[in-house]
C-alpha cells in the first residue's frame, strides 16, 4: 500500500480550502496533500473518493489513486459545488462516471471502473432523482 501520508497542517489545508472557496465553480483543479507534498488533479478526472477512517483514497479515471490525510466530510465539502454526491457513509462519488444502477440489495451504482458502490437507503431516493435528470434521453 506504501506510506502512510504525512499529516498536513492545518495552515496547509486552510490555504488549499481559501483557494478553492474562492471560485470553487471555476476552479478546474485540486492539490492532494500526500505524504511528500502536493499531487495536482483536474477536478473532472475524480471518478470517486472513499474514506478509509481519517484518510481518503480519491480515484481518478487514469486509475491513478491518491491516499490523503483529511477525511471524506472535508473532500464533500470541497467537491459538493462540482457535482460530486455523496452516496454512503464512506463514498463520494461523480455521477459523470456512473455506469449502471443496480436495483437489488438496496440498491449500488457501477463505475466506468466496474467499481460497485454500495447507495445507503437514506441516500437512495436523491441519488436516483439525480441520476434520473442525468439519464434522460434527449
Amino acid at each position: 500500500m506504501g506510506k502512510t501520508p504525512k499529516k498536513t497542517s492545518n495552515k496547509q489545508w486552510a490555504l488549499l480550502q481559501n483557494h478553492l472557496k474562492g471560485n470553487n465553480e471555476e476552479c478546474s483543479q485540486i492539490a492532494l496533500p500526500t505524504g511528500v507534498g502536493y499531487q495536482i488533479v483536474e477536478i473532472k478526472n475524480i471518478v470517486r473518493c472513499q474514506s478509509d477512517s481519517n484518510y481518503t483514497f480519491i480515484y481518478c479515471k487514469d486509475d491513478n489513486r491518491v491516499l490523503i490525510s483529511r477525511t471524506l466530510k472535508e473532500i464533500e465539502e470541497l467537491l459538493k459545488n462540482h457535482g460530486f454526491v455523496r452516496v454512503h457513509q464512506s463514498h463520494l462519488i461523480n455521477p459523470k462516471f456512473v455506469k449502471g444502477i443496480l436495483k437489488q440489495d438496496g440498491g449500488s451504482l457501477i463505475m466506468h471502473d466496474d467499481t460497485e458502490i454500495p447507495v445507503s437507503r437514506q441516500k437512495s431516493k436523491q441519488i436516483n432523482e439525480i441520476l434520473d435528470t442525468m439519464l434522460r434521453f434527449k
